[in-house]
């Protein structure tokens, strides 16, 4: 079932208290799969977790996405928009500075605001902006605010700003 998708089908009769917040959220996930929607909007799923536990959820909306589930998402996990986003729409006071494939607007970027991103993601070094790097696990607060972009049915649109 949902439970065994998101990697919960072992706790199914535990009780919301017994969980940690990443458990929680990821049953919350298996919710929303249960209802089979076209598209699944998520707004910060990791704002109020522990920085350990974001790579739990992380994991699961990138299998999500691995396997053609359409996503809105609202996050702070700038490697997770460049990993798993197939559009990505840079913002800078409401307005749209950059937009496109996540690694030609990260690499390439034409806005300051785009320019202060590829730096940022320079400094951390991260191989997921380069090679696609599997064995990634994504860093807590490397960028700002992701909004989503224009909806492509089995895709993941990320808007940043």
């Amino acid at each position: 079932g949902e439970l065994a998708r998101v990697g919960m089908a072992d706790r199914a009769g535990d009780y919301p208290e017994n969980l940690s917040g990443g458990q929680r959220q990821r049953v919350g996930i298996a919710r929303a799969l249960a209802l089979k929607p076209e598209i699944m909007l998520w707004d910060e799923p990791t704002a109020s977790l522990d920085p350990i536990l974001v790579g739990e959820v992380i994991e699961v909306l990138e299998n999500l996405a691995q396997i053609g589930t359409t996503m809105l998402v609202v996050t702070h996990e700038l490697y997770f928009a460049l990993r798993a986003a197939q559009r990505v729409i840079l913002m800078d006071h409401g307005q749209v500075v950059e937009q496109g494939h996540p690694q030609a607007v990260f690499a390439n970027p034409v806005s300051e605001v785009g320019r202060k991103y590829r730096d940022l993601l320079e400094r951390w070094r991260e191989p997921a902006l380069t090679d696609g790097d599997p064995t990634y696990r994504p860093q807590r607060g490397a960028g700002r605010r992701v909004y989503r972009g224009e909806i492509i049915p089995g895709k993941v649109h990320i808007r940043t700003g």
